[in-house]
């Protein structure tokens, strides 16, 4: 994947009063909310687009953006979030076609508030687009820790579902590692306890010298 770089990036301006695009070359199928954030701040500097630049009578540039603060008592930073504004949105070139061409905005938070159903990426032909929206790693932190602290609770007595969620995967696996589990050659069965003592499931095992099977689980006891 090449990403664009801010000298890579061409700005255009609509024959309307406000609005323009920002393109991403043919050449590059990607590009970082950052570099965005660094060509449209240097194209706003620029005397010959005044125009477009905060802090114009009338005019409240191309951009709002914030981030990048570092998180106290960690080494890590609010992820990236820009705003275009004044109907300035971002387009990939368009492809030649046949194919559709994924195209993508990287490393941080792309939004927009325009005439445009507030979409920051204007279509073009065979291109589509995606932006990898992120969250600050703060958010995403205290979902891991959540996740992890999580108390695990053992399962009901019954056939586990071929579908589960992480929880129930991992109180299964604990369950086999913490309780009584058992083989019982009387009637063939590997068996699975609760903390209480009870079978919650269960499954047939067989061996005919050759060949060991275990079978799908089911219900106990």
């Amino acid at each position: 994947m090449a990403a664009a770089s801010k000298g890579d990036l061409v700005f255009t301006k609509t024959t309307s009063d406000l609005g323009g695009n920002i393109t991403v070359p043919i050449a590059f199928d990607s590009v970082t909310v950052q570099t965005l954030v660094n060509a449209i701040r240097e194209y706003e500097d620029d005397l010959d687009n005044l125009d477009t630049a905060c802090g114009v009578v009338g005019n409240t540039g191309i951009l709002e953006a914030e981030g990048k603060r570092a998180i106290p008592n960690t080494s890590e930073s609010i992820g990236i979030t820009a705003v275009l504004i004044n109907d300035w949105r971002v387009a990939f070139e368009a492809r030649p076609g046949a194919a559709w061409v994924g195209v993508f905005v990287n490393d941080g938070n792309l939004l927009a508030e325009n005439s445009f159903a507030d979409n920051p990426i204007k279509p073009t032909a065979f291109t589509a687009p995606v932006i990898r929206q992120s969250q600050a790693p703060s958010i995403i932190n205290a979902a891991v820790a959540d996740f992890w602290d999580a108390l695990l609770t053992e399962l009901t007595q019954g056939k586990p579902a071929a579908e589960v969620t992480f929880g129930e995967a991992f109180a299964a696996v604990w369950m086999g590692l913490r309780n009584k589990a058992e083989v019982d050659t009387s009637d063939g069965y590997k068996k699975w306890y609760n903390d209480a003592g009870d079978v919650v499931f269960k499954k047939a095992v067989s061996d005919d010298g050759t060949k060991y099977t275990e079978d799908e689980m089911e219900s106990g006891p």
